[in-house]
């Protein structure tokens, strides 16, 4: 559970606990805190960063206002965001008392420029490891079908070819 102060002075409550590995929704604020604060040219220094790179629902939505602002426009603010929501259709995911103050806080919150291409690369780093652990489930159902005929080749090549195009 995350806990913030808004802008009034009142404590806001936003349940982020972590139910998956290879997450950090910490790191996924600051990144869209960075996109929020800076804009057009956080975005530029991280055009890689893409909606899947953001495990939190609600952090996949943002970004995907972002982005949308981002290419037409140099800036993001509260206003543009809500309006990409609407044209995005995700409007209502989002218009809630606690998901607004979220986003809020986003323009809030301490973030320095040179510090959201760290974040971004983190969320890469964790990115990859979700595909290549996905990738690595599916090279368990394969394995599982070796019946010992096999070259020893093949059932190398049966980890390492995927794992290789996964990355």
């Amino acid at each position: 559970v995350c806990l913030w102060a808004s802008e009034w002075g009142a404590f806001v409550v936003r349940d982020i606990q972590d139910k998956k590995r290879l997450t950090d929704v910490a790191t996924e604020r600051a990144v869209l805190a960075g996109f929020c604060q800076y804009g057009f040219d956080a975005y530029l220094e991280v055009d890689y960063v893409d909606t899947d790179y953001f495990t939190d629902d609600t952090n996949q939505i943002i970004f995907s206002c972002v982005k949308h602002i981002i290419k037409d426009s140099q800036n993001v603010e509260l206003a543009s965001l809500l309006s990409a929501a609407n044209h995005l259709n995700v409007y209502e995911s989002i218009n809630n008392q606690n998901e607004i103050g979220f986003i809020r806080s986003l323009f809030n919150f301490p973030i320095h420029k040179d510090n959201i291409a760290v974040h971004a690369a983190k969320l890469g780093k964790l990115k990859i490891a979700r595909d290549v652990k996905k990738t690595l489930q599916a090279c368990t159902k394969e394995i599982d079908r070796v019946t010992g005929e096999e070259d020893i080749n093949d059932i190398i090549a049966l980890i390492e070819t995927p794992v290789l195009e996964a990355t």
